[in-house]
């Protein structure tokens, strides 16, 4: 796994953060595993991120990252915006199926701390959740049209969203996510019928 690019080898040490993160809880892995685990010295890490939370905040900018780039793209494309609702649990499907259901990695890692540990972690989690809450009031808000009702309704998906990926995590079966999904779908159809009676929502 070895490589001489700096950019590379970062790629590589945030992967291998991630995957270990994963598999036994920030609190459980040290900057030196993290390390051998990528194929690098852990002087790398060391003088790249400073020390473990700064590595795991890289690792959480990433993936945040990520899906800044995802919403941008859903958002621009040309779907009406209740297909773009849909599109966004069918992310979450495959997002399920190809990490074998390991859930929010956002969630693990808060999940994995310690009483009081890492508050700046915590606290980036929890930027991230109202980020993914926010884009769901802005999709909300172009089937709607109109503020109050845009925002119950975007979080009413946000909170489908995160149940199903909880519950898809733990039963591992993508069961949830798809009943999630036609709970979603129904709402925002009701709530477009409700503001656009001549049948204009969701454009």
């Amino acid at each position: 796994m070895k490589t001489d690019n700096n950019s590379d080898k970062n790629m590589v040490v945030l992967r291998a953060a991630g995957r270990l993160f994963a598999e036994r809880g920030y609190g459980r892995i040290e900057a030196r595993e993290i390390a051998e685990y990528a194929g690098v010295e852990e002087s790398f890490i060391h003088s790249e991120y400073s020390d473990k939370a700064g590595l795991c905040h890289a690792w959480l900018l990433n993936l945040h990252r990520d899906a800044e780039e995802r919403h941008r793209e859903l958002l621009d494309s040309d779907l009406p915006a209740i297909e773009k609702v849909a599109r966004y649990f069918d992310y979450l499907s495959e997002w399920m199926e190809d990490n074998d259901y390991a859930g929010c990695p956002f969630t693990r890692i808060v999940n994995s701390l310690g009483i009081g540990e890492s508050p700046e972690i915590r606290n980036e989690v929890r930027q991230h959740k109202e980020f993914v809450a926010d884009f769901f009031i802005i999709l909300a808000r172009h089937i709607t049209g109109e503020t109050t009702v845009s925002q119950n309704l975007g979080e009413k998906l946000f909170f489908l969203y995160s149940a199903a990926m909880t519950e898809s995590k733990n039963l591992h079966s993508l069961w949830p996510v798809q009943r999630a999904k036609k709970m979603a779908l129904d709402a925002c159809l009701e709530v477009s019928k409700t503001n656009y009676p001549s049948g204009r929502g969701g454009e």
